[in-house]
């Protein structure tokens, strides 16, 4: 087992097969049964001596995923701490927050994920962008600023692509090939 911080309020915890077996962690595993909860609640005691991570009495939000090997990645992170921010000086008693809404999509082939990003173009999408490959399950991933399927203009994605949970794009970081970090939506319309 390996435990490494990622940020001040998040760990990446990986386990080799055996462990995963032993855990009886699979990425389809129920995560909020009383057996998970206290599978988490070892794993979130060993982080806390390994590593520092302070989870108690805060809310913790947890992701699985397979590895190539058989074992699982996991990220842990506490529930909305990711968008506090400094306090302001004009109101040193309030914490900001910045309202992000980060959109990761999946794309099973490349005519789909080019089809998408014309139509963001002939939108005039100019939000951050990039794009992503995973050589393992020949698999597109698009990362889009400020974009989520509930806003209507955008609802048209879910007919190419899978929306991912937003915190996926630590995982696409880590094991995909990035194909273009900035402007991808610009990039990937010429080709279409």
């Amino acid at each position: 087992m390996e435990i490494m911080k990622i940020g001040h309020n998040s760990i990446k915890i990986n386990l080799c097969a055996k462990e995963a077996r032993e855990y009886n962690l699979t990425e389809e595993s129920e995560l909020c049964t009383d057996e998970m909860r206290g599978v988490f609640a070892k794993l979130l005691s060993r982080a806390k001596k390994e590593v520092g991570f302070e989870y108690t009495s805060k809310r913790v939000v947890a992701e699985v995923f397979s590895s190539k090997d058989g074992g699982c990645e996991i990220f842990v992170s506490q529930a909305g701490v990711e968008n506090e921010m400094y306090k302001d000086k004009s109101a040193p008693s309030e914490i900001r927050r910045v309202k992000t809404n980060t959109g990761v999509f999946s794309f099973d082939s490349l005519e789909k994920l080019l089809s998408a990003t014309a139509r963001l173009k002939k939108m005039s999408y100019s939000g951050k962008s990039s794009i992503y490959y995973d050589e393992f399950l020949e698999k597109y991933y698009i990362i889009l600023e400020d974009v989520s399927i509930k806003d209507i203009k955008y609802a048209f994605l879910s007919e190419y692509s899978k929306q991912m949970k937003s915190n996926f794009n630590l995982y696409l970081k880590e094991h995909c090939k990035c194909l273009v970090k900035k402007d991808a939506v610009n990039c990937f319309s010429r080709l279409k």
